[in-house]
């Protein structure tokens, strides 16, 4: 299997840089296919998949990291007892304070890997979700985060992170010579659109360094299900 293709674009430059955000919620978090929003169905789909991987419960206290503007942040927390949201860009979280504000959901703006037992609502964390989040992590990144929850989370602890892109795959995406060409451009001016192209087995090899027993699931209704895989992580 190939080896992991990290990124060196600068993501909190490109998430955090003050560009004005599109009026359209979805385009604003990237849940487009050309350019358009993805429809109604495909958000109850990943939003069903979330909660499903979750096993989502009336007392769990849930982490959404990388939440962006909040738009599946608050539709999970009809699902527990609360959710707390967290996005390094400001824009995104300011979005997501006017619009999808919630009587259990709070927002934080920092850097996902900075979360603290003090973010989160008796009685404590349990379950993680990264939506689409990780292909702006490096591996040094993810074991900050994964010490951190390792140090205050409670109990059973189930982590989700969605839509990770999958470096065996990277040729079903970039399918032809003309997409290809404009990849290595891209990456070669560290400006590559996807971030990180996880390995599956370098991901497993660091999750089970904490301890994890490690799923990956492809729902193939999911529009990135050719190019990109769920990983469920649980301990306890």
């Amino acid at each position: 299997m190939p080896d992991t293709l990290p990124t060196d674009r600068d993501w909190r430059r490109h998430w955090d840089g003050g560009a004005p955000l599109a009026d359209d919620a979805l385009v604003q978090v990237g849940r487009t296919v050309g350019g358009k929003p993805i429809d109604a169905a495909q958000m109850d789909r990943l939003v069903g998949a979330i909660e499903d991987a979750l096993d989502l419960q009336a007392g769990d206290v849930l982490a959404d990291l990388c939440c962006g503007n909040g738009l599946i942040t608050v539709r999970l927390a009809q699902r527990c007892a609360a959710v707390v949201g967290i996005d390094y860009s400001r824009e995104l979280i300011a979005v997501a304070r006017r619009d999808y504000a919630g009587a259990n959901v709070t927002y934080h703006q920092r850097s996902a890997e900075q979360i603290g037992p003090g973010d989160f609502p008796p009685p404590g964390l349990n379950k993680v979700v990264m939506n689409q989040g990780l292909q702006y992590f490096d591996e040094a990144m993810l074991r900050g985060l994964l010490g951190n929850i390792e140090a205050f989370a409670r109990g059973e602890t189930r982590l989700v992170f969605t839509d990770v892109p999958d470096v065996a795959r990277l040729t079903a995406f970039y399918d032809t010579p003309e997409r290809w060409a404009a990849f290595e451009r891209a990456r070669a001016a560290g400006e590559e659109a996807l971030g990180t192209w996880w390995s599956r087995d370098h991901l497993r090899g660091v999750l089970e360094d904490f301890g994890y027993a490690v799923a990956f699931q492809v729902d193939p209704g999911r529009f990135t299900a050719h190019y990109r895989f769920d990983v469920l992580a649980t301990k306890g």
